[in-house]
């Protein structure tokens, strides 16, 4: 409320004063029709979908711990245990799972699959952190799934793709070259940021000829610059 009027100026405020004033009070709205109760999204869970979706993005994409979580939802006078809310949280990976397996055999149907490798920690063991690793592959319908192994191990690589025919997109991770050489209807192609390393080090033996490949790169990255952002504008300049 601006200071500088006189209340009486202000028309909403000025209404409800006078109909106080004379005792016509605000006449209350009608109350809301009852509606129906959704269907429990499981046994014993009285959380709609919407409660459950905001805490697993909370946890996973915003990185909000359960804990605070349930500190959040004791200061909004919910009372409801952290147990509760990790019971929800496994409940709702195991429905998801369906989806998740769905989406990976969509990904190994492309012609082109491209895979990357990251570490990442994983728990402490005898004091010390451990490592694991988080598998990415992303498939020609832009979907992209992240599997964790504990190792770097190419078994892992082998059972993820047992089925897939096409091309392999990778680094220069010797897993990934092995793999393709050892399975069939599998072409290996590595990314060009690897594939440059090697001419840049066999510049000092060849550097005319080295020359003549990085700028073929440099217009490639080029492009790449002018479609950053733009898919469509990308695919048709690679073209």
């Amino acid at each position: 409320m601006r200071r500088d009027r006189p209340i009486h100026k202000q028309p909403e405020l000025s209404q409800l004063l006078n109909r106080l004033r004379i005792g016509r009070y605000p006449e209350r709205p009608p109350p809301a029709p009852p509606q129906a109760v959704p269907d429990k999204v499981f046994d014993r869970c009285y959380a709609d979908v919407s409660f459950l979706a905001g805490l697993c993005v909370d946890k996973y994409a915003h990185h909000l711990p359960t804990y605070r979580q349930h500190q959040r939802l004791e200061d909004c006078g919910i009372g409801l245990g952290r147990k509760s809310l990790t019971s929800y949280i496994h409940r709702v990976a195991e429905v998801l799972e369906l989806v998740w397996s769905a989406q990976n055999r969509s990904i190994l149907q492309s012609e082109v699959l491209s895979a990357d490798e990251t570490p990442t920690p994983a728990g402490r063991r005898n004091g010390k952190m451990k490592k694991g690793y988080y598998w990415a592959f992303h498939g020609d319908r832009n979907e992209v799934s992240f599997l964790y192994s504990p190792t770097r191990s190419r078994s892992f690589l082998e059972d993820f793709t047992e089925n897939f025919e096409g091309t392999l997109l990778s680094d220069g991770y010797a897993a990934y070259e092995k793999f393709a050489e050892q399975t069939g209807g599998v072409l290996w192609a590595g990314c060009w940021a690897h594939a440059r390393r090697k001419f840049i080090e066999a510049e000092g033996q060849e550097p005319d000829k080295v020359a003549i490949i990085l700028r073929l790169f440099q217009k490639l990255y080029e492009i790449e610059e002018r479609a950053r952002g733009k898919p469509k504008k990308r695919k048709k300049l690679r073209e």
